[in-house]
């Protein structure tokens, strides 16, 4: 069973489609239940024990989108756009206008899309690693209103995720999102908004 920590989006006060100038710094845990434990982060990689644990610290921007629509109306519709990209929600905070999910666990593919059309992980002699690799993904998406006397709304998507070998033992690697995930969410949830 895995618990994970909040992964808090510092972000939303760029101007629409481009990244938040100044990002937070937020980590995030992961346990997987089996194998080694395995801690990723400034000091290194430590292994042993019988729970695998994960630290990752974010180095990526979300990308931020301005819609002219009410950020209640955007927040209502965001299910429905996790749903269609079959991405299980895991995370709600009506609070912090924060939804998502911090740990879908995948194997080469979300939905019917191949997982190297979205990550980069890195390559070997067989191809792009999110082909063959277990993949931690991490998407959240935050909403608030672009400014309060108007009825424009900020969506800010981040996407990380870390991989690593399912055919033999090795270490997580890092991915790097190629924003083909964060556009896609973008342009789904417009056709929910659509009237």
């Amino acid at each position: 069973m895995r618990s994970f920590a909040l992964l808090s989006l510092g972000l939303l006060t760029a101007c629409a489609s481009t990244p938040d100038p100044a990002p937070s710094t937020p980590s995030q845990t992961v346990r997987v239940t089996g194998g080694p434990v395995v801690s990723v982060g400034t000091a290194g990689v430590t292994a042993g024990g019988a729970v695998t644990s994960l630290r990752m610290t974010s180095t990526s921007t979300a990308r931020v989108d301005t819609l002219w629509t009410q950020r209640d109306r955007v927040w209502e519709v965001l299910p429905a756009v996790y749903s269609a990209l079959e991405i299980p929600i895991a995370q709600v905070d009506p609070d912090e206008s924060v939804i998502g999910n911090p740990g879908l666990k995948l194997y080469r593919r979300l939905a019917k899309v191949p997982l190297m059309r979205y990550l980069d992980c890195g390559t070997t002699q067989i191809g792009p690693n999110a082909d063959s690799y277990e993949v931690m993904l991490t998407v959240l998406t935050k909403v608030q209103r672009a400014r309060p006397d108007t009825t424009t709304t900020t969506v800010g998507t981040i996407v990380e995720a870390m991989a690593r070998p399912v055919a033999y033992k090795g270490e997580y690697v890092r991915c790097t999102s190629k924003g083909a995930l964060e556009a896609r969410l973008v342009e789904v949830l417009k056709v929910h908004l659509a009237p």
